[in-house]
């Protein structure tokens, strides 16, 4: 069984991730994004990333990402 490619686009990486990282809204909810607002498994971990190396975000014992302090 081959494995599906899956083209995950950076620019919608960098978008959900400021808003996640500065309280902005998810249009599809209308409320504070939240990084368990993202259901799509492919680009989950590119967003964690973008926290960590671009917001300075830590990841915990567990790998969840938390705003630094």
């Amino acid at each position: 069984m081959t494995k599906k490619k899956v083209v995950v686009d950076m620019e919608i990486v960098e978008i959900i991730a400021r808003r996640i990282a500065t309280g902005g809204y998810n249009p599809r909810t209308m409320e504070t994004y939240l990084l368990s607002d993202v259901t799509n498994e492919d680009y989950l971990p590119h967003i964690i990333n973008h926290l960590v190396e671009v917001y300075g975000w830590e990841l915990d014992a567990d790998g969840i990402p938390r705003e630094s302090n």
